[in-house]
């Protein structure tokens, strides 16, 4: 279940080919789970210099990788929304703004995220090879 297999067949009702194409979205799901998870590994690995990431949730990585990718220029709140809303739903600046809170806490070093009033944020560090 854990790996994408939700679902059962039953040979005695099932023709083959519908177990085929069962069996295919079942591979399909678990091979999607495997990609996201090597995708968030390869994130974490980024991010264990800049921040404790054993201790940030998925959306709070989302952020801080997108802040990272930014180089230090400010990333809007729009494009914070669209690294971890689901396209429907606009986040409130106030939730992004707790957000960053929490990601602040889990920073390391000198680093640190400033803000720009009504616009975004930007990750900044004390050293040049930062990034």
């Amino acid at each position: 279940m854990a790996a994408g297999f939700d679902d059962a067949i039953d040979i005695e009702r099932t023709s083959p080919a519908e177990a085929v194409w069962r069996s295919r979205a079942m591979w399909r799901r678990y091979a999607q789970s495997m990609e996201q998870h090597f995708r968030d590994r390869r994130r974490d690995d980024q991010l264990v210099e800049i921040a404790d990431v054993s201790r940030l949730p998925r959306r709070h990585k989302q952020i801080l990788s997108g802040l990272i990718r930014k180089k230090n220029h400010y990333v809007s709140y729009h494009e914070i929304n669209n690294m971890i809303g689901n396209g429907v739903d606009e986040m409130s600046i106030k939730h992004i703004q707790v957000i960053i809170y929490q990601i602040r806490k889990y920073l390391k070093g000198d680093y640190k995220i400033t803000c720009e009033k009504q616009y975004g944020y930007r990750l900044v560090s004390g050293r040049q090879s930062a990034f």
